[in-house]
């Protein structure tokens, strides 16, 4: 999916030039290309084998540009002139723009990009003599231009031995309008390969031959194992095959190319034996939800996909069973619309389809960004798929997540506990990737779980999702199954030792969102007919999966990590959703427990159901229209950008509908209070009454007539401390009377309570000491302190901004809450306002951050800065289902540049440490700012300063994200010091942040009573079960060591670190 404009992955591209030939005797061809100066590298494909990259330039800002250098000018070149030879690409677009090209840093002359692709060659006249003929050759899939550009210099411009810099600048438009110079450059004009492939009739093996011609006509003869072929000659490249008697061993075979002018080149060419291959064809629509149609057409789109495969499959019957249509189902969220809505026989059909194997199911609920989703989401994303397979009566075992680069590694445990064996992965291919093709395209592995407990296998296909896309918006579809990108595939597989002779791959047409390929079972079966090898096949994951682990499994690697993803930073485009679809997730996991306690034969499960998908559909990775930062206002943005919000919206209101359901009961008496933990620990937590609801007095009382400290806040709400037993209720009753002496709000920059002293810094606003009675200073001094407001103008992190100096505003201040507000100007926003908060008693400090948010639409980023002094100290991520260390603890190629905690960061020497909570913001860098990476680069070490920067906002991205995201945003922050690091304990401060203790104003009593759990195993949900009269609970291990259990019990298996148990639980 993300593109940069609907024309960015447009690149089947020519290649470049190179060489020295004469043109009539009058003019020399030179090298026009051979090296870099600087400028944006896209990698892309291109024709030609050798060639993959590009120099870009677009019509963003003026400063920004490519630069090159010629190949040398020779001592014995002849003329009045030189003609300088490289390929281009130009975008041919509406949005024309011009460009200026510069020799050696003087502007010569200016072109401007078409507007249509009526004029192929065209020539544009500037100083000096110098001239430019663009001679386009190709109108690419995406309908831009792609050929070979002739600079003409004079002589007077020229010094033999001498290179000339080049270089391309755009206008400061601010558009996405592009240009591009190739990178390679050719040493010769005739080059021959042989090809990965035998011909079934006669068993022989094609060659090769390709020619970079710049004559006008001409004809090639070609002669090679006893055969002759002639072919016309183009501008430009040319690819001719002729096939030789297949050789059994390395062989030398000699061949002779006859060009046009009676020029020949004779060459030998080794030619290795063929190792027969397989190729299993994954056939399938990438469902972009709201990215090339807003969602609801993209639903449309998708059901009738379905029911054109369903066609296909059964026209396709009497085909050979290698070549029979095939389709697999990428995600199941149409699937589950679908078969909601379709009527009996389309049902019955559909339902029929899949236990024929003419269609897969693969298991994931969208392709979500794993990174952001809570640890229970990830089951529960599952869900619907399950019931189909249950539907269906065939077994689910394969999943495939398409687009998204990285994938939590609480995934695995999600996967392979719900009897998913596979996993196929087809990112994009060039943008915002980091390492991960380089290091996982087509390197199959097992994915080893957090406990060690499960494993999954693994497949990155090499070439993506979109190999065959045409573009965005397509009438016809432009590409299909190409001869020549097989084979250039199979020719890339074998120089990188690629070990197998299985192979797979995603077969995806026209674009994102594309249909089923009507002549894929004629052109698989034709292929089949022509080559022995590669024999091609249209399958499902699971079938290509299976038989690929049958022979090869017990060779595979095994590895275990996090696969940070690169995609999840996007999120922070619409900083105030995101966090509203954290809190919801939350929010109904901790519903759904108190239903089962209180009123499990009530639960409203087709409810939770409808507000659980609400949940997905946000953290599915398409956050915005192609054309999002592109066109901010256009309606197609805006209109799926409500829809897309709608999903946090919803999930948010009817989170809260759910909740209050469950706790509704009595109205409040003005005295009782029963204070619920949800959790299943003893919790010591505030809870806080409402100014409304409490007017007899501000004393209250335990079930055991004790006085527990009290505070009226500034809002007149009434807060205490409860302490409360897991999975339980406590009474508390409100008396009459008056609560402790409150102190005067301190207007000073320092805060103390409890165990805690803090000093603020008047012009951050930051906390620049803090010190723990117990565990000593924690701030590290030479930072900048905590909670330090940091705005990034524009992508490079050396212009960094702070906030200007605060004004404070009277806190809280009191026995049990101590506060100061801080109000400030801020870059980026029309105001900064932050409350740094201290519980007496319960040994943690709070930051209440509100951002009011400019509207930017220049790129930008917003951060809060924590820096620890805790040198010696190791940060551990809490993930889903895991917790993993940064480097040591990532797969290879993970993203290293921002992570995406579950909940926590913990930050800890041998004897002390800090976990800091962030409820609401998913991401984080760790010892700088290492974004934007456009700037900055892909890392491939995490930096070790003990510092953490909350990436609470961006505007970064070209596409698919918001371009801004003007008005308030609330985020939150807890910091928890302790000693040497446990486990157990970080985990429940974190769970803890997002299932705070309930109010309930009648007596409860829980129905799910005697729960005997060990130190450390944690319940993370429960459910009523369906059809029988007791409970599903799921268990997680956070003790740092086995759980053997004890013989009896619920627990009837040792339960590793990480271990997830899901267990039945019977009244």
């Amino acid at each position: 999916m993300k593109r940069m404009s609907p024309r960015f992955f447009m690149f089947g591209m020519l290649l470049l030039y190179a060489g020295c030939w004469n043109r009539a005797g009058a003019v020399q061809w030179l090298r026009g290309y051979e090296k870099d100066i600087a400028g944006e590298i896209l990698t892309y494909h291109s024709p030609y084998q050798d060639q993959t990259t590009s120099l870009l330039v677009r019509s963003l800002d003026r400063s920004r540009t490519i630069e090159w250098e010629t190949g040398a000018i020779p001592h014995d070149r002849r003329g009045d002139a030189a003609v300088f030879v490289w390929a281009f690409g130009i975008d041919v677009n509406s949005d024309a723009h011009n460009f200026r090209l510069f020799i050696d840093e003087q502007p010569v002359l200016t072109f401007r990009t078409p507007e249509d692709t009526t004029r192929p060659d065209w020539t544009v006249k500037g100083l000096h003599g110098v001239s430019l003929r663009f001679r386009s050759t190709l109108i690419d899939k995406y309908g831009d231009f792609m050929g070979y550009a002739f600079l003409e210099v004079p002589n007077t411009m020229l010094t033999p031995g001498r290179r000339l810099r080049l270089a391309v600048a755009g206008e400061s438009a601010g558009s996405r309008t592009w240009y591009m110079t190739f990178r390679n450059g050719f040493d010769r004009d005739v080059t021959i390969d042989s090809e990965p492939a035998i011909l079934r009739r006669g068993e022989r093996q094609p060659l090769r031959v390709r020619i970079l011609h710049f004559e006008s006509s001409g004809h090639a003869e070609i002669r090679a194992g006893g055969g002759t072929v002639k072919a016309p000659l183009n501008i430009g490249y040319n690819e001719v095959q002729i096939a030789i008697p297949r050789v059994r061993q390395e062989s030398w075979v000699p061949v002779r190319v006859r060009l046009p002018g009676s020029r020949t080149v004779h060459d030998t060419v080794r030619v290795m034996p063929v190792k027969e291959k397989t190729l299993f064809l994954l056939h399938h629509s990438h469902v972009d939800i709201g990215y090339t149609h807003i969602q609801s057409e993209v639903e449309a789109m998708q059901w009738s996909h379905l029911e054109t495969a369903m066609g296909l499959a059964d026209a396709s019957r009497d085909f050979p069973a290698e070549s029979r249509f095939k389709w697999n189902v990428e995600v199941m969220w149409a699937v589950d619309s679908y078969l909601r809505r379709a009527d009996p026989k389309k049902r019955d059909r559909f339902i029929q389809a899949i236990r024929d194997g003419s269609i897969g199911l693969n298991a994931l609920y969208g392709n979500l960004l794993t990174g952001l989703c809570r640890s229970e989401e990830l089951f529960r994303q599952l869900d619907p798929a399950v019931e189909i397979s249950r539907l269906c009566g065939v077994p689910l075992i394969s999943a495939m997540i398409t687009d998204i680069p990285g994938t939590s590694w609480g995934l695995v445990t999600a996967l392979a506990q719900r009897g998913i064996r596979y996993l196929s992965i087809g990112t994009n291919t060039g943008h915002r990737i980091g390492h991960v093709l380089e290091t996982w395209a087509d390197r199959p592995f097992y994915w080893i779980s957090p406990s060690g407990e499960e494993k999954i296998l693994c497949w990155v296909a090499g070439k993506g999702y979109s190999w065959f896309h045409s573009r965005l918006g397509f009438h016809r579809i432009q590409k299909r199954l190409h001869e020549k990108a097989i084979l250039d595939y199979l020719r890339e597989l074998d120089a990188e030792g690629y070990p197998y002779d299985i192979g797979v791959f995603r077969y995806n047409i026209g674009s994102d969102n594309g249909p089923p390929d009507p002549m894929l079972s004629n052109q698989v079966s034709e292929w089949n007919e022509k080559f022995l090898s590669p024999r091609m096949i249209i399958s499902t994951v699971d079938e290509a999966f299976s038989v690929f682990e049958e022979k090869y499994g017990h060779t595979l690697p095994a590895f275990r990590g996090d696969f940070t993803g690169y995609w999840e930073d996007g999120a922070a485009s619409s900083a105030r959703e995101t966090a509203m679809n954290r809190q919801a997730a939350e929010r109904l996991v901790q519903a759904e427990i108190l239903w089962s306690l209180l009123k499990p034969s009530d639960y409203p499960r087709e409810r939770f159901g409808r507000a659980w998908r609400q949940v997905f559909l946000y953290s599915e990775h398409t956050w915005g229209s192609w054309n999002s930062i592109s066109e901010p206002h256009s309606p197609f943005t805006l209109q799926q950008w409500e829809i897309k919000k709608s999903f946090a919206e919803t999930a948010r209101e009817e989170s809260f509908r759910l909740m209050e359901e469950a706790a509704a009961g009595s109205p409040f008496d003005g005295e009782h209070v029963w204070v619920m933990n949800t959790l299943s620990w003893p919790r010591e937590d505030v809870v806080i009454l409402d100014a409304g609801l409490v007017r007899i007095g501000d004393r209250v009382v335990d079930d055991e007539g004790n006085s527990v400290s009290t505070q009226r806040l500034r809002d007149g709400s009434l807060v205490f401390i409860a302490r409360v037993p897991a999975l339980a209720a406590r009474l508390y009753r409100v008396r009459p009377g008056e609560q402790e002496e409150t102190e005067t709000s301190s207007m000073d920059f320092s805060l103390s309570a409890g165990s805690f002293s803090l000093d603020l810094d008047p012009v951050s606003g930051g906390v620049n000491k803090a010190a723990h009675r117990k565990y000593g200073t924690l701030v590290d001094e030479k930072g900048s302190g905590w909670n330090v407001y940091r705005y990034v103008k524009g992508r490079d992190p050396s212009n960094v901004r702070t906030s200007e100096p605060v004004r404070m505003r009277a806190g809280e201040s009191g026995p049990l809450i101590r506060s100061v507000k801080m109000i400030s100007e801020a870059p980026g926003c029309d105001s900064l306002v932050r409350e740094i908060r201290i519980i007496n008693g319960l040994n943690r400090v709070e930051m209440i951050n509100t951002i009011y948010k400019k509207e930017v639409f220049d790129p930008e980023a917003v951060y809060f800065e924590f820096p620890f002094n805790l040198p010696e100290g190791e940060v551990r991520i809490d993930g889903a289902w895991s917790v993993f260390r940064p480097d040591a603890e990532q797969l290879p190629g993970s993203c290293k540049n921002y992570f995406a905690p579950q909940r926590w960061v913990d930050i800890s020497d041998e004897t002390r440490g800090v976990t800091w909570v962030t409820p609401d913001v998913p991401m984080v860098q760790i010892g700088r700012i290492t974004a934007d990476p456009v700037a900055v680069g892909w890392l491939k070490k995490t930096d070790d300063r003990k510092r953490l920067f909350a990436y609470v906002m961006n505007n970064y991205w070209e596409t698919n994200y918001r371009a801004a995201q003007p008005g308030p945003v609330t985020v939150r922050f807890r910091l928890f010091p302790h000693g040497p690091f446990v486990l157990r304990e970080a985990k429940k401060r974190g769970m803890e942040s997002g299932a705070p203790l309930l109010l309930l104003f009648y007596e409860p009593d829980p129905a799910l009573k005697g729960l005997d759990l060990p130190e450390g195993i944690l319940i993370t949900s429960i459910r009523p079960l369906e059809g029988k009269d007791g409970w599903q609970v799921r268990l997680f291990n956070a003790r740092g060591d086995i759980y053997y259990g004890r013989g009896e019990g619920f627990i009837e298996r040792a339960v590793p670190p990480f271990g997830v148990r899901l267990i039945e639980v019977i009244r």
